[in-house]
């Protein structure tokens, strides 16, 4: 393992230097891993081969970035989840297994045995893998979610609308997913692969949005308006704003739970609000 990372750091000084995209230019690629942490330290006499194997994402930190983002696969069931820093993980295994000076990790699963730990890395060795990483200079990436925050909160849609156009919409075309709570996906123009949103995400153009019951996500754009999507609701995001897919039949209720300042009960007209940014 000290030879792979030895690789990684040597690879590092020329992954940076290449753009993500043509249009991002302050967003780079940046080269992560999936690193295998073994420990063997619950050996006993009873259970002379026990051994655990850790699997995380693991990635350098980039002087003067101000983001992350890892799309990583779980090859098993080839379903795609995302990780964005900050916050940095630093609770749980990260904190029981700390990465090196400069890295930084996100956990992903474990895997024990009582038959050795060549039997317990044969069984989560490529489990994981690594779809995309990207490192952020763009420093609107610290104000970003902080703004789209801001109320107040006023209907958007009625139920049966089709089209919801939003002012500040244009800039560099991307679109800011928060997940509030509950489930929140994303599937890009193009693509039959979905995204489960844990924290947040960029997204652009022609990217649908769906929340599950019980679910809640906050969209908005850079110095634009944002808008807030109910439980079972799919939108398709546009350039002036987004396009209803799919949307309750009749009004609903529901509050944000586990806020710092209380739930946020909201009582709307449909699955559908904006909010001015």
């Amino acid at each position: 393992m000290g030879a792979s990372r030895f690789a990684f750091l040597v690879a590092l000084g020329m992954a940076v230097l290449a753009p993500a995209s043509a249009e991002a230019k302050l967003e780079f690629n940046l080269p992560a891993q999936v690193y295998l942490q073994s420990d063997d330290s619950g050996r006993s006499a009873a259970d002379p081969n026990r051994c655990t194997v850790v699997a995380f994402a693991e990635f350098p930190k980039i002087k003067s970035a101000k983001g992350y983002e890892l799309n990583i696969r779980l090859n098993t069931t080839g379903q795609f989840s995302q990780r964005l820093a900050p916050p940095f993980q630093t609770d749980g295994f990260v904190a029981r297994y700390p990465p090196p000076a400069g890295f930084a990790r996100f956990y992903l699963s474990l895997y024990s045995t009582g038959q050795g730990c060549a039997n317990a890395i044969a069984n989560i060795d490529r489990k994981w893998s690594i779809a995309s990483a990207k490192v952020s200079l763009d420093k609107a990436f610290e104000k970003r979610f902080r703004k789209i925050d801001q109320g107040p909160l006023v209907c958007a849609v009625v139920p049966g609308s089709g089209t919801v156009k939003l002012g500040g919409w244009g800039g560099d075309g991307r679109r800011i997913i928060v997940r509030k709570q509950g489930t929140v996906t994303t599937m890009e123009e193009d693509s039959n692969q979905s995204i489960n949103v844990l924290t947040n995400r960029y997204a652009g153009t022609g990217t649908t949005v769906t929340t599950g019951r019980e679910s809640v996500v906050k969209i908005g754009a850079l110095g634009g308006q944002s808008v807030l999507v109910g439980p079972n609701t799919t939108i398709r995001l546009t350039d002036e704003g987004f396009d209803v897919v799919k949307q309750p039949r009749r009004p609903v209720r529901w509050k944000i739970k586990n806020r710092p300042d209380g739930d946020y009960k909201v009582r709307t007209c449909n699955a559908v609000l904006s909010a001015r940014g």
